[in-house]
């Protein structure tokens, strides 16, 4: 049977988790549902934590080299502007680590420059701040990075209060007073354990007050909204980024009793829902051109797309099959386009099929 073979699979114990009194009886089938519906609600959420983790990290690092472009327009003649903005440190957010003063830091840093030096990239500010992980930018926000620490203990790099506005610069209570960065900084931390729960497969609506399935739906709720307000802080332009994919919009319909009903019922259905077989053959696209060649030499020849009349570059090393080559001038041909190596050459026709 369907159900049994997929709780062999994962397993009785990681079903078990999903064992919830408030949620569903004690059968492995209504188990195995309410991991269906899990799977669901993780999908519908990476899409806001990506939204946040870009949101935070950039907002974090502009915020740092505006704020001391600042500094420099306050405390230098106008002619020395030029020089003292290029002197400010844009690898700051990993200069300032060591074994002593944060560790973890420190190790994540060494880890992202190890694994960019494997990918053969330049360990650049950019490349750095896109490969450092979600929790090294929410710990940025913690005490460690605050002016309030006290002399004996100093922040390792001094961000906050003073870049509040600029990174959070929608982060106010109903009266329009800014937020404190505490306030703020909880919230990221507990969206950073949120994160963590889905990557390592947890019950979303993991908690220990739970009444009934209407609390487990108003937890999931609850998470969703907190990601959208930490996103609205940091500019509320880029929740309609997940506007236009419908992110909210399927993100209310998973989190409907209805939905959750439907998963739980779905072990029943399993046996009359079909396999997945073909799937690649319905959907990949056929990318295959049809050309016309129209020059030939000894090492190359020039192929013209039929339909957008584009000239295409080919030689023997890119066919597959022997009986590709050579070719003719006035032969039509099929080919797969791929770009060229070099930029301002032609693209390449590669496969080539007479």
């Amino acid at each position: 049977m369907p159900v049994e073979s997929i709780i062999k699979t994962l397993s009785s114990p990681r079903l078990s988790t999903y064992k919830k009194p408030n949620l569903c009886d004690a059968s492995d089938e209504q188990s195995l549902g309410l991991y269906a519906w899990n799977k669901q609600l993780s999908g519908l959420f990476y899409p806001v934590l990506q939204v946040l983790e870009v949101s935070l990290r950039n907002a974090i690092n502009n915020a740092y080299i505006e704020y001391h472009e600042q500094l420099v327009e306050t405390n230098f003649p106008q002619q020395d502007w030029t020089k003292e903005k290029a002197s400010i440190d844009r690898f700051w957010f990993c200069n300032s680590y060591t074994n002593q003063n944060n560790r973890p830091a420190l190790q994540q840093i060494n880890k992202a420059k190890g694994d960019l030096a494997r990918e053969g990239k330049a360990i650049t500010p950019d490349n750095l701040i896109a490969k450092l992980t979600f929790g090294f930018w929410v710990h940025l926000t913690d005490k460690n990075h605050r002016s309030s620490q006290p002399p004996a203990n100093p922040p390792i790099i001094e961000l906050w209060p003073s870049l509040n506005s600029l990174v959070f610069p929608y982060a106010k209570d109903l009266n329009g007073t800014p937020l404190s960065i505490n306030h703020v900084s909880s919230n990221i931390f507990e969206i950073n354990k949120l994160r963590n729960r889905i990557a390592h497969h947890e019950p979303i609506w993991k908690a220990t007050d739970l009444f009934d399935s209407d609390d487990s739906i108003n937890t999931v709720v609850a998470h969703y909204e907190q990601c959208l307000k930490v996103i609205r802080w940091i500019n509320p332009n880029n929740l309609k980024l997940l506007s236009v994919i419908d992110n909210d919009k399927l993100m209310g319909i998973a989190c409907s009793q209805h939905t959750l009903w439907r998963s739980k019922m779905l072990a029943s259905g399993l046996p009359s829902v079909p396999d997945i077989t073909e799937w690649k053959e319905r959907h990949e696209i056929n990318t295959r051109r049809q050309g016309e060649v129209v020059s030939v030499t000894a090492n190359y020849a020039i192929i013209r797309c039929k339909k957008s009349h584009q000239v295409f570059y080919t030689n023997k090393p890119m066919q597959k099959r022997r009986k590709a080559w050579p070719l003719s001038v006035g032969i039509d041909v099929t080919f797969i386009p791929k770009p060229a190596p070099v930029q301002g050459n032609h693209p390449n026709a590669t496969q080539v099929k007479q």
